[in-house]
């Protein structure tokens, strides 16, 4: 009996496989950066947003969010200030919240790899986008520009702090680079 069973099981794995749409092929997209530890007595909040915008400044989508931004953080203006404006998070479903949703990074190396043939993403030029806060309201806003769906390409990002550096902890992030894979 036990194997009768064992055979229905994996026939319904292979229809229920058969029956479902393959992903479309569109590549990855690396985020690399590292977080350092700040200086003296800061603490900051390591707050983290990843996202995509289109080459006119347009948002396009959430990759990547630390929980407490998440799940109401995104209330506090002074957090992550550039994608409050341009995300709508309030109004974004709760698979949204759930897909996007990840432990805020600790200090060190880090590596998000987003697989875009299952984010719906076209190919084309576009701007990623990655922000942490720091403490009160200084953010470090760091953009790149890489072409998704055609050859490997990357950028190393360039930084924006606001309202300015933040002395103790202007250097929390560092080495931020994008990268498209096919």
């Amino acid at each position: 009996m036990t194997g009768k069973i064992r055979i229905i099981a994996i026939a319904a794995l292979f229809l229920i496989a058969c029956g479902k749409e393959t992903p479309k092929k569109a590549g990855l997209l690396a985020v690399s950066f590292r977080i350092n530890e700040a200086v003296g007595d800061v603490q900051p909040s390591y707050q983290t947003v990843v996202w995509l915008e289109t080459e006119e400044g347009g948002y396009v989508k959430t990759l990547f969010i630390s929980e407490y931004l998440s799940y109401g953080g995104y209330n506090d203006s002074t957090i992550c200030p550039a994608w409050i404006k341009q995300a709508d998070w309030e109004h974004a479903p709760e698979t949204e919240y759930d897909a996007r949703t990840q432990a805020t990074p600790s200090t060190g190396e880090h590596s998000l790899i987003f697989d875009l043939g299952n984010e719906d993403i076209p190919p084309g030029p576009y701007i990623v986008c990655m922000q942490i806060h720091i403490i009160e309201d200084y953010n470090i806003l760091y953009k790149g520009r890489v072409v998704i769906g055609g050859d490997d390409n990357e950028t190393r990002a360039q930084s924006v702090y606001t309202p300015a550096p933040y002395e103790a902890a202007k250097n929390i992030l560092t080495d931020v680079n994008f990268k498209f894979m096919k």
